[in-house]
């Protein structure tokens, strides 16, 4: 089973190098607006993939996966994944 990082803790441990989206940035995300999240499954590399956001209210969301994992087996291109709003590590603004 995968679990999504936690993007803001990991900007706060690395604030020079790890950037993450503003609060502004993540309340203008929108339904059909691609988001890249990072997927985590123990023992596994993490992976960096984009999701294309099907459900948006500035808090949750939700979207379907839209890359097919190089190592993850817990996920696949075209699952829907659900998501919070601190688990956003890119988007388009």
């Amino acid at each position: 089973m995968y679990k999504l990082m936690n993007a803001v803790v990991q900007n706060k441990l690395h604030p020079n190098t790890f950037e993450i989206p503003t609060k502004s940035d993540i309340a203008k995300i929108k339904i059909d607006t691609y988001v890249k999240l990072c997927f985590e499954e123990v023992g596994k590399q993490s992976e960096r993939m984009w999701v294309l956001v099907t459900f948006a209210d500035g808090e949750n969301f939700n979207g379907v996966l839209h890359n097919q994992p190089v190592g993850l087996r817990s996920v696949k291109h075209g699952d829907v994944v659900k998501f919070k709003h601190y688990n956003i590590l890119s988007a388009p603004y």
